[in-house]
């Protein structure tokens, strides 16, 4: 797909997914507490070394953990954009 038909493919999900709308999302009842979910991913881990990977996900609201279950993705209201990702390896740093 060429860069102006996914631009005009966006900018038509736009009138489907208004960015307004997109605060209105509320996460599932069953979610786990993902501060739970870093507790117990850093189980077993090098105690001096669990700071570090604490303050790399503080960096920013953008960084990531592997304990987030790929069904948080599954939760969001709105269509995909039916743009491919290709994404290889561990992609938070």
């Amino acid at each position: 797909m060429r860069f102006d038909e996914r631009v005009a493919k966006g900018k038509a999900l736009r009138e489907i997914a208004l960015r307004k709308a997109q605060a209105e999302w509320k996460p599932p009842a069953d979610r786990p507490d993902p501060v739970d979910m870093l507790i117990e991913s850093s189980k077993g881990r090098l105690e001096e070394l669990i700071p570090i990977r604490y303050g790399r996900m503080m960096v920013s609201p953008f960084t990531s953990t592997a304990a987030q279950p790929p069904s948080w993705r599954t939760t969001w209201p709105y269509p995909s954009t039916g743009l491919m990702v290709l994404a290889c390896g561990d992609c938070h740093w």
